[in-house]
C-alpha cells in the first residue's frame, strides 16, 4: 500500500481519536452488555471447573529443551501442553502491550489538560459549569478513548480465569469477584462520567499489569522470579492511592463545584473498600501465614 494512500487512513483514525465521543459506541453504555458478561462468565467459570477439576494440570511451562523434544511427539496431553503454553504466551504478551499503551495514553492526555486547566483542574476536579454531558472528558475526547478502550480490556481479561480453568488451577474467589467487577466499575465511569477516580485506576492499574503479565510471561517460560509478593503489595497500594485520591475528591467536590460521576464514584469507592480487603486478606494467607507455620 503507498504512503499516499494511508494518509486518509491515519488521518481519519487521528480525527476519531482527538474527537472521540462515547456516542460514537453508544452500544456500550447498555446495561445488558455487562450482564450478559457477567451471567456468561460465571457460567463458565465454575461450569468449567467442574468439568476439568483442580488435579493433574496440563503444563504450560516450558523450556528450550523441551520444546526440541516435543518435535512429532504424537502424545495428545504434550501437545495439549504446547498448544496451552502458546496460547497463554500470546494472551501475556497482548496484555502487556495493551497495558503499557493505556498507561502511556492516559498519562500523555492528563498531562496535556493539566498543562492547560491546571493539575486541579484537569486532573481532579473538572469545573461543572465548563462541562455537560456531553463535553465531560470521559466522554468526549482523548481521555474518553483510553477509557472506553480500558473498559473493553476488561472483557478481554475474562481469558484470565478460562486459562486457570484450562490449567486445572484453583480457582480463588478473589480473581473471580475482582475480574466481574471491573466490568462494572468501568461501565459505571461512562454511564455516570466521573474523571478522577477513573483515570487514576487506568493509570496505577496499567503500570501493574504491564508488570504482573511480564511476569506471568517470564514464569510460564520456566523462570524463577522472586518479587511475587512485591507485585502483591504493588496491586495493594494501587488500590489504596485510588482510595485517598477519591476519598479527598469526595470531601472537596461541592465546595469547588466538581460534583459529576457522585453514583459511579461511590460505587468504586466501595469496591475498592472490599477489594483492600481482599487483597490484604490474600496477602496474608499467601505469604504471612505459611512463614509462621514453618517458624512454630
Amino acid at each position: 500500500m503507498q504512503l499516499e494512500s494511508l494518509s486518509p487512513f491515519l488521518l481519519k483514525l487521528q480525527d476519531f481519536y482527538l474527537n472521540f465521543n462515547i456516542k460514537q459506541v453508544e452500544w456500550v453504555l447498555r446495561w445488558e452488555y455487562p450482564l450478559i458478561a457477567s451471567v456468561v462468565y460465571l457460567v463458565l467459570s465454575y461450569g468449567l471447573k467442574s468439568v476439568f477439576g483442580t488435579e493433574k494440570p496440563l503444563n504450560s511451562k516450558i523450556t528450550d529443551k523441551s520444546v526440541a523434544n516435543n518435535n512429532n511427539n504424537t502424545d495428545k496431553k504434550s501437545k495439549d501442553g504446547l498448544l496451552m503454553y502458546f496460547f497463554t504466551q500470546l494472551h501475556n504478551v497482548n496484555l502487556i502491550v495493551l497495558s503499557f499503551s493505556m498507561l502511556c495514553g492516559i498519562v500523555y492526555e492528563i498531562v496535556q489538560r493539566s498543562l492547560t486547566l491546571g493539575v486541579f483542574r484537569g486532573s481532579i476536579c473538572p469545573l461543572d459549569s465548563a462541562t455537560n454531558q456531553d463535553d465531560h472528558p470521559v466522554v468526549s475526547g482523548p481521555v474518553a478513548f483510553w477509557i472506553f478502550i480500558y473498559h473493553l480490556s476488561k472483557y478481554y481479561e475474562l481469558v484470565d480465569t478460562m486459562l486457570i480453568v484450562f490449567k486445572r488451577k484453583p480457582l480463588i474467589l478473589l480473581h473471580v469477584y475482582h475480574h466481574l467487577i471491573m466490568i462494572w466499575i468501568t461501565w459505571s465511569w461512562m454511564k455516570d462520567p466521573w474523571l478522577v477516580g477513573s483515570w487514576w485506576c487506568v493509570m496505577v492499574n496499567s503500570i501493574i499489569h504491564t508488570i504482573m503479565y511480564y511476569y506471568y510471561l517470564r514464569t510460564a517460560q520456566g523462570y524463577t522470579l522472586k518479587w511475587k509478593t512485591i507485585l502483591t503489595a504493588g496491586q495493594i497500594i494501587q488500590l489504596f492511592s485510588g482510595f485517598f485520591l477519591v476519598t479527598y475528591w469526595f470531601f472537596i467536590r461541592v465546595e469547588n463545584e466538581c460534583t459529576r460521576g457522585f453514583y459511579s464514584g461511590v460505587f468504586s469507592h466501595v469496591v475498592n473498600g472490599t477489594l483492600i480487603l481482599q487483597f490484604i486478606y490474600f496477602y496474608y494467607r499467601s505469604y504471612i501465614a505459611p512463614k509462621k507455620e514453618k517458624s512454630n
